[in-house]
């Protein structure tokens, strides 16, 4: 029965998760914009934050919002919108982990809670800390910008993007956004940097079932890429099906875009689904290095 449900599971998968094109030079570019989010809010108004920001300004770029939102006494969420007026193309970008504090709230909020966003998804589970600070803290503002964005700029193309907790926060607002109907999947596209899992296979599933291409770029020996941990079965990610209770099954989004050389040169990549072996997945836990984490491009993802 089990193996009956992962072979159809799959079969799913093949079937509506087509390889989009994947844009090198633009995952190169938007390490800037998912980097920034580390810095100030006047800074990242004003793009004068460093390196990633005389680039942006460059490459020109505008921020149009630049969101500090607290959800404690110590911790906040970050994510600001940008716009490229050339491309005509809108950039909404989460900040990662900003402390050691958020950091250790995340450690203790590892298990599963069901997605309740939108009807319909009974067997969803998302990692609570990212479920809970996009739904409590992100999304309300959120909302209030991106329709903001669109009276301005109505036929303007989106790209969520995010570092490490950023990136989790990315496809999870990526998902969010389509199925509210504030972004119509065609108009949108997620690079993603280093993201740790955001939901369980059924998750997997609900999302590819958006279409909205989403290319999940992981360093070589990127450790946040193995959190929360998969549970095993037969050397393997299980893919549930989902029960209620505490345990749950984490599980990747597809596709992942892998780089085996930390220096990510041009064109060295491997594209893989489904928590493949050849790709992160098979990286053992004593070549975790955090450098490959904060470095993506050859550029170092934060504030300078």
């Amino acid at each position: 029965m089990k193996a009956s449900y992962i072979a159809l599971s799959l079969l799913l998968l093949a079937v509506i998760v087509p390889v989009y094109s994947y844009d090198e030079n633009l995952a190169r570019e938007l390490v800037g914009p998912a980097g920034i989010t580390y810095c100030k809010q006047a800074d990242q108004r004003s793009l004068t934050c460093g390196t990633h920001c005389t680039k942006m300004k460059a490459q020109g770029y505008h921020t149009l919002f630049a969101e500090l939102l607290p959800n404690g006494p110590v911790t906040s969420e970050a994510f600001s919108i940008f716009y490229k007026p050339s491309q005509n193309r809108i950039v909404v970008s989460f900040r990662g982990t900003s402390s050691p504090v958020q950091l250790m709230q995340e450690f203790m909020n590892p298990l599963g809670i069901t997605y309740a966003l939108q009807s319909g998804f009974p067997n969803v589970r998302i990692t609570t800390y990212f479920y809970n600070r996009y739904k409590n803290t992100i999304r309300t503002k959120l909302f209030q910008d991106i329709k903001s964005v669109k009276a301005k700029y109505p036929t303007a193309s989106y790209i969520i993007t995010g570092h490490s907790l950023g990136a989790a926060l990315a496809t999870l607002a990526a998902f969010d956004l389509s199925r509210s109907g504030m972004i119509h999947a065609s108009k949108m596209q997620v690079y993603n940097y280093g993201s740790p899992r955001v939901g369980n296979f059924e998750f997997v599933a609900a999302f590819a079932k958006e279409r909205i291409p989403i290319y999940r770029i992981v360093n070589s020996r990127d450790p946040v890429a193995h959190v929360p941990p998969c549970i095993k079965v037969n050397g393997k990610c299980s893919q549930g099906p989902q029960k209620s209770g505490p345990i749950w099954a984490p599980y990747h989004v597809n596709n992942e875009y892998y780089y085996p050389d930390a220096n990510m040169r041009g064109g060295q990549y491997k594209v893989c689904h489904n928590e493949d072996n050849n790709c992160s997945k098979g990286v053992s836990i004593i070549k975790y290095n955090l450098n490959t984490h904060l470095y993506y491009f050859g550029q170092r993802i934060g504030c300078a």
